[in-house]
């Protein structure tokens, strides 16, 4: 196992060569280069290259113009999304791939109206657990995420060390799963707060333009 980044003269000589597939292969491998640098690993006599995922991948302004555009309207095309930006469709294409590569892309997701899928109430659970109990937030996290009711689950300071998002058909189910939350060993007190109306911005704030 070891870390490296494409040197600049294989580039050259593909270039010279007119070794358009090694180029390529160059160009993927060079491309997918963070910080925290690539790593390649053999396994069973294959090379597979396994990248480490950056929150502080380099980005620069045409990156972030992109990433606030898809925030905005993930299924907008291609052709326009590179003339928002000023790019060329090719290049676009090739950034928006760089970026899910790198993990500043998580994914792409439809938001549905909790109504169709009978969906009545939410609510927020802030949970304060045991002083000693021996679990943690990863293994509470898978636990959590496994009920179907559970939403997002986020750790917290302060009295409260669980805040979850809950969503439920009415209030007899929320009293169902509430005393499932108490009944657990690890947790100490529950309280649950009724979400009457959500509302979130479009897009997340960027601190490093």
């Amino acid at each position: 196992m070891c870390s490296s980044l494409v040197p600049s003269d294989k580039m050259n000589h593909a270039v010279q060569r007119k070794d358009w597939q090694s180029l390529h292969m160059l160009s993927y491998y060079s491309d997918l280069y963070d910080p925290l640098g690539t790593i390649f690993v053999e396994l069973a006599g294959i090379q597979k290259l396994i990248l480490k995922r950056s929150p502080h991948m380099r980005l620069d302004r045409i990156d972030f113009d992109i990433l606030r555009v898809l925030q905005e309207d993930a299924r907008i095309a291609n052709k326009e999304l590179a003339a928002r930006v000023g790019v060329a469709p090719s290049t676009c294409l090739e950034r928006v791939r760089r970026l899910v590569r790198g993990g500043a892309i998580r994914g792409y997701r439809t938001e549905v109206d909790p109504r169709v899928l009978g969906i009545g109430l939410q609510a927020m659970m802030a949970i304060r657990l045991l002083q000693h109990a021996r679990v943690s937030f990863e293994q509470l996290e898978r636990e959590l995420l496994a009920l179907p009711e559970v939403v997002s689950v986020y750790l917290l300071t302060g009295a409260q060390d669980l805040l979850v998002h809950v969503a439920v058909r009415d209030v007899e189910h929320l009293r169902d799963l509430l005393q499932q939350m108490t009944a657990r060993g690890d947790v100490a007190h529950v309280e649950t707060s009724l979400v009457f109306e959500v509302a979130r911005a479009q897009t997340l704030p960027n601190y490093r333009e």
